[in-house]
């Protein structure tokens, strides 16, 4: 046989470990090859035309995209392969966005050097992210099956381990399902124990893996896919001790976090999780307005910043906004007078009634 030179185009300095592989083996596609067997033809490559550089700034978004917890990591990974594109010096009209057989052929690549658990969920994710339609046909010999259902539930998992909304999380799984081909009505976001099982799984892998901020992800996780207290104080709480063993109740999920009420458990949600590391005082002792307020300050709680009331409820002045206080919001269901008129004598009469208050 023939050998004939190939010359490897340049590089840049640093790759992921195995990107240079990848590209070099992708990029070998775009060359002709010299083969004893001349009626032997291998597969027509979908990046046969694109340069090495242009694939190594795709295999960069692949990696990056396989990962990717949620939509705006995908986007983050946009931002890198442009960022690609400008190191590499390439436009838009010789690199670009990949198609979909070309964005199928990356993450059956991409796959096929995996390791470890998550591969069928980071091919799902690839594809469901990269490839605009026709996604449950990326499958074939090279690549694993169409993922399951349990597949979609773990992608769910990871996105509200990650500490994303509950929109984006659903968004998310939407889009593994759409990928994967599966119905609506057999493949539902799990409740609990299933939510809960779904986390811990989440959970034991951050622990196996860095072990660092397993605890806060898993209030994010069980905040998202299940309710409040559904899946317990959470993973590390009460091993080997027998529990509270009937003493005096601990911290709860009873209450909203923009609510006054009983200390809050940390594994109740990302907003609680957040404000027991500000303030212990609300998950060891009471949930009371300073706690509330505190909460206010937190974007992922999502309380109502406290408005102030024009004037105090005890005086007479102009009408105040029902949302301003309780109180106005009470007296103003009573008498809609004093919040489209005037807030007369009458009103901080009604104030004192309805409302509790010694007005002077």
């Amino acid at each position: 046989m023939r050998s004939v030179p190939v010359s490897s185009p340049p590089r840049p300095p640093s790759r992921r470990e195995g990107g240079v592989a990848l590209a070099l083996g992708l990029a070998m596609l775009v060359l002709p090859i010299a083969c004893e067997d001349e009626g032997t033809t291998a597969p027509e490559s979908a990046l046969r035309e694109l340069t090495a550089d242009c694939i190594a700034c795709l295999e960069t978004l692949t990696e990056c995209t396989a990962t990717a917890k949620n939509e705006l990591h995908f986007l983050g990974c946009r931002d890198v392969f442009q960022t690609c594109q400008e190191k590499m010096q390439l436009g838009p009209d010789e690199c670009g966005r990949p198609s979909d057989a070309q964005a199928c052929e990356l993450c059956k690549e991409r796959d096929s050097r995996c390791q470890g658990g998550t591969c069928e969920v980071e091919f799902s994710v690839c594809k469901t992210f990269l490839m605009s339609r026709n996604q449950d046909r990326c499958d074939g010999d090279s690549g694993p099956d169409t993922g399951s259902c349990e597949t979609c539930v773990e992608t769910l998992a990871a996105c509200g381990f990650s500490g994303e909304s509950i929109d984006v999380c659903e968004n998310t799984f939407a889009s593994c399902r759409s990928a994967n081909k599966l119905d609506a009505s057999s493949c539902q976001p799990p409740a609990a124990p299933a939510a809960c099982d779904a986390c811990l799984a989440q959970h034991a892998s951050c622990e196996a893996a860095t072990g660092e901020g397993c605890d806060a992800g898993w209030a994010a996780c069980v905040g998202t896919l299940a309710t409040e207290g559904a899946c317990g104080d959470g993973p590390n709480m009460g091993a080997g001790g027998g529990g509270t063993g009937g003493g005096e109740p601990g911290p709860s999920c009873s209450h909203d976090a923009c609510e006054v009420g009983e200390a809050m458990s940390p594994s109740c949600d990302s907003c609680v999780s957040q404000l027991c590391e500000l303030d212990p005082y609300c998950c060891e002792t009471s949930y009371d307005e300073t706690c509330v307020a505190e909460a206010q300050t937190i974007a992922v709680c999502g309380c109502a910043a406290p408005q102030t009331c024009a004037h105090d409820e005890c005086a007479e002045g102009e009408i105040l906004d029902p949302e301003c206080s309780d109180c106005a919001q009470t007296v103003c269901e009573a008498d809609g007078y004093c919040c489209t008129t005037s807030w007369d004598a009458l009103c901080v009469q009604r104030t004192v009634e309805l409302c509790g208050k010694t007005c002077e």
